[in-house]
């Protein structure tokens, strides 16, 4: 399953970074009761909005996915040269 979604983030012309792999795990809220749990994973990418939409559309036709998340993480903006963290 992690290798099929990577691969679609490949294929989009994205850039997998990090692959989590989490436990399977109930269902907080049970929609099918075919499906009471299942396997989570996190994957960071960098990819295109035409890349993300394909990536979306891959995973929303995709049997084996239930359900699926993707989150927009912005980069921080470096500090000025002359500001401290302290």
């Amino acid at each position: 399953m992690i290798d099929g979604v990577t691969s679609c983030i490949s294929d989009a012309g994205g850039k997998v970074e990090l692959v989590e792999r989490m436990e399977s795990k109930p269902f907080a809220r049970v929609a099918n009761s075919k499906y009471k749990s299942g396997f989570y994973f996190s994957v960071l990418f960098k990819i295109s909005v035409g890349g993300l939409q394909q990536v979306q559309a891959a995973l929303r036709d995709n049997d084996n996915v239930f359900r699926s998340l993707i989150s927009l993480a912005k980069k921080r903006p470096p500090l000025a040269a002359n500001v401290t963290t302290e």
